[in-house]
């Protein structure tokens, strides 16, 4: 088993060990990724990672018809008991960030909130960021965020570069990559994250939309990218 696939079954596992916390935990949607989405336009959007559901809310107070995709079933589950005000859609779908079970060129608008980075290797952040873009429809905006490489939030001396899992030892190698705590009464589970520079995501996501607006908003980057004729205003 190579390292994305013990890493990613790793982070499943530990997601489906701390939903509900992190549900108490992380209640509020991104400031960042409300504004995002008050600039777009359209019908339909999915939220792609939707961990809880908090940003996908936001789709769907704003009357989109949203699609919450995530592969951890508990966490996707708790979407469910978030307070609605708006009159859109909200439907949830198991499924992998890399292998979307979606069909082509179907949403307006597209976020990937705080997924990207926790998969270990570049061709499958690439391959998160194909999938976004295939179920774009053309002229259609995305948003994609990361915690970043200048982060304070959590001590750098805090985290670990080694673990071992169910499926065997993980060594990382890069210094951008880190597990990071979770940290529930006297128990600690260890998240993988690669941190992204506002550099390094743009560039990877312009290898796959050709164009992207990157920016730094407190310890994390965003870029808002277009599918085709997209407006990236």
């Amino acid at each position: 088993m190579d390292l994305d696939e013990i890493v990613r079954r790793h982070m499943c596992a530990v997601y489906e060990d701390i939903w509900e916390h992190f549900d108490v935990k992380r209640p509020r949607p991104w400031e960042e990724v409300v504004d995002f989405v008050d600039r777009c336009e359209g019908r339909t959007a999915v939220d792609i990672g939707s961990g809880n559901g908090r940003n996908a809310v936001v789709l769907a107070d704003r009357g989109f018809d949203v699609v919450a995709v995530d592969r951890c079933v508990p966490l996707l589950r708790s979407t469910l008991s978030r307070e609605r005000s708006g009159d859109g859609t909200l439907h949830l779908v198991q499924g992998d960030m890399v292998s979307l079970p979606l069909a082509d060129s179907t949403f307006d608008v597209a976020i990937m909130v705080a997924g990207i980075h926790h998969f270990p290797t570049e061709e499958g952040r690439l391959r998160c960021l194909e999938e976004m873009r295939r179920v774009m429809a053309p002229g259609a905006r995305g948003q994609v965020t990361s915690w970043g490489l200048h982060q304070e939030r959590v001590p750098w001396e805090e985290m670990r570069t080694s673990i071992e899992t169910e499926w065997g030892p993980v060594s990382l190698d890069d210094p951008r990559d880190r597990f990071v705590p979770w940290k529930e009464g006297g128990r600690v589970r260890w998240r993988y994250y690669h941190f992204f520079t506002e550099r390094e995501l743009r560039e990877l996501s312009e290898r796959v939309f050709g164009a992207a607006r990157a920016f730094t908003s407190g310890d994390n980057v965003f870029v808002e990218v277009a599918r085709e004729d997209g407006d990236l205003k």
